[in-house]
């Protein structure tokens, strides 16, 4: 997105990035193992980077270790919140201080900074719609700047703000239509996403005997 005129500042794109991290993560959250060792109880801190109000538990595996990995019944373990503190609580094991235990998690993505941004952990195959989702972002800041300016020194049938709010919001629904249709989801309107596929078919099977179904005949002779 060009923005030669430096309507957007710095800040603004920082926030637009915010807001976009926050979508993109909903939709595609970022997968994060830790294996922690036991300690004989059945209580265990979460690790550090489980997101509050995003991130939920994939699975446990315990022991870890096993060829075959064991993974444990959901009913087995369970977040446990003491008004203080949330923890991952084990339900029926505890694990011994000689055993390990993997939580799958998924938690927040992280964009990191400078020019080559490392550290950041958006995968590449979606690091450009991320950037549509920004720039979609920037332009409704641009056409809410646009559809609330005023200039003094002109009349007001001169410049046309409102036309250059359409704009913006127009080019800003592309973009995000854009991200949607590659991460998969629809807009609030159905539009967009991935859909599923239906297909109708009509098999004419006679019985074994040769009659007829008694309430599907065969719509051939």
């Amino acid at each position: 997105m060009r923005d030669g005129a430096g309507f957007v500042t710095d800040d603004q794109v920082n926030s637009a990035q915010v807001t976009a991290l926050a979508t993109y993560n909903r939709h595609r959250p970022r997968m994060v193992s830790t294996s922690t060792a036991g300690s004989g109880g059945f209580d265990y801190a979460l690790p550090a980077s489980w997101s509050v109000g995003l991130s939920v538990v994939v699975d446990v595996e315990y022991p870890s270790g096993e060829q075959d990995p064991a993974i444990l019944d959901r009913n087995a373990y369970r977040i446990y919140d003491n008004g203080t503190v949330a923890k991952l609580r084990f339900l029926e094991d505890s694990p011994a201080a000689t055993e390990a235990f993997i939580v799958r998690y998924t938690a927040s993505h992280a964009i990191g900074a400078g020019d080559d941004e490392a550290g950041t952990t958006i995968p590449n195959c979606d690091v450009r719609s991320f950037a549509q989702l920004v720039a979609g972002v920037c332009l409704r800041q641009l056409a809410a700047r646009s559809a609330q300016s005023r200039d003094s020194t002109l009349d007001a049938d001169a410049v046309d703000y409102g036309g250059a709010s359409r704009v913006y919001n127009t080019l800003a629904d592309e973009l995000i239509r854009a991200y949607r249709e590659h991460v998969g989801v629809s807009d609030d309107e159905g539009e967009g996403g991935v859909r599923a596929a239906v297909a109708f078919a009509d098999i004419d099977l006679d019985l074994q005997w040769g009659a007829e179904r008694l309430f599907h005949g065969r719509l051939w002779s």
